[in-house]
């Protein structure tokens, strides 16, 4: 998929940016978490990597509490 500048632009300008990233950036949470649900017993550690404010912690935590409300105990460490 080709993006253009005016793409980015017009998209940033528009009022429902905000509600978009969000969610865009929700979906992309519950499919991480589904496929670490779905992987759960053969996979139980899972690693973020990235560089600094990438948004590491923060998506920790919140697939942390997505699969909390499944039912599995959590524990995450941020470094």
């Amino acid at each position: 998929m080709k993006i253009l500048t005016t793409d980015i632009i017009n998209f940033i300008s528009q009022n429902e940016y905000m509600a978009k990233s969000d969610q865009i950036y929700n979906e992309h949470i519950s499919s991480a978490v589904d496929i670490i649900y779905e992987n759960r017993k053969d996979r139980p550690i899972v690693l973020i990597s990235g560089p600094s404010g990438a948004g590491k912690t923060t998506s920790a935590k919140n697939i942390t509490a997505q699969l909390e409300k499944r039912g599995l105990k959590c524990i995450y460490v941020s470094m």
